[in-house]
């Protein structure tokens, strides 16, 4: 039994011996970790992209966390910790998008303002 388990030990030890004087297994590692990187890299870009895609359809949609599942309580509930929702007007209207004047200016205000149109053509009248 003795000799047994040092037959094993050798064979062991031969087996390690030829996986690390491997060159083509230094080259198998090499590209894993290569492929691992460009993965990487890709999905990052991937994943830029999405949140980017996103944002513009949260701002176009006026989302809030809550319309996407991402709040624990409704609005106003108690024990909520956010805010209640104060009801702003549309100001500004194109089509079907709107803007109420706050925030962050949507992409289809910065294009009209970057166009030189003005912005007041677009304004919604109120009641």
């Amino acid at each position: 039994m003795d000799m047994q388990v040092k037959t094993d030990d050798v064979e062991s030890a031969v087996k390690v011996d030829a996986l690390e004087n491997n060159p083509e297994y230094d080259v198998l590692l090499r590209q894993i970790e290569e492929l691992k990187e460009k993965a990487n890299k890709m999905r990052s870009e991937q994943v830029a992209d999405v949140i980017a895609k996103v944002k513009d359809m949260i701002v176009k949609y006026d989302l809030t966390a809550y319309d996407l599942g991402l709040s624990g309580s409704q609005k106003g509930d108690p024990g909520s910790t956010t805010r209640p929702t104060i009801h702003v007007a549309i100001k500004y209207r194109d089509g079907d998008n709107t803007w109420t004047g706050r925030g962050k200016k949507p992409h289809w205000v910065k294009a009209i303002v970057d166009s030189g149109d003005d912005l007041n053509k677009f304004l919604v009248p109120k009641n």
